[in-house]
């Protein structure tokens, strides 16, 4: 996904090209003591998505604790149905 200063694309895993997304967390475990420095904005809307869905899922759970408004779980990218476009395009 192209970045976008109004929506916020934050990709989970272990291994990925961080051109392809806003933000870049690897693996998620460190995403309460993260957000706040790079996630300032608390009602920009969030897309949260990793390869299977594990750990976006665990990611946005997280964020909305946190009291993250506009998060939203976009699962695992192995199940998306449509086109996809890497950075390299």
């Amino acid at each position: 996904m192209a970045k976008n200063d109004s929506i916020t694309t934050l990709y989970c895993g272990f291994a990925f090209d961080e051109n392809d997304c806003s933000i870049f967390i690897d693996y998620c475990y460190d995403i309460e003591a993260l957000a706040p420095e790079i996630l300032a904005d608390k009602d920009k809307t969030i897309l949260v998505y990793c390869r299977s869905g594990r750990r976006s899922e665990t990611a946005a759970k997280s964020l909305i604790k946190m009291g993250y408004t506009n998060t939203y779980d976009f699962g695992g990218i192995i199940d998306w149905p449509y086109k996809t476009v890497s950075g390299d395009t």
